[in-house]
């Protein structure tokens, strides 16, 4: 669970259920053609993930707390 925590970082919510989708697709491809029917395991899940494009960057997060010091009130 940790490796999936940390592959997610950065991660929206929006991005978080594309994963999601992606590992059931995954899941599922794999179930039909490979006749492979294990449930779904954390190397499906970290598959999924790294097949997912992340919404944020460093760069932004850093913009958005340097606005939180420049604008916030006091």
């Amino acid at each position: 669970m940790t490796a999936v925590v940390a592959q997610s970082a950065l991660f929206t919510p929006a991005d978080i259920e594309f994963a999601a989708r992606r590992t059931a697709q995954l899941v599922f491809e794999r179930v039909l053609f490979e006749r492979q029917e294990e449930l779904a395991a954390t190397a499906d899940v970290l598959r999924g993930i790294a097949e997912t494009r992340r919404t944020l960057t460093q760069q932004m997060v850093a913009d958005f707390e340097q606005d939180i010091t420049d604008f916030a009130r006091v």
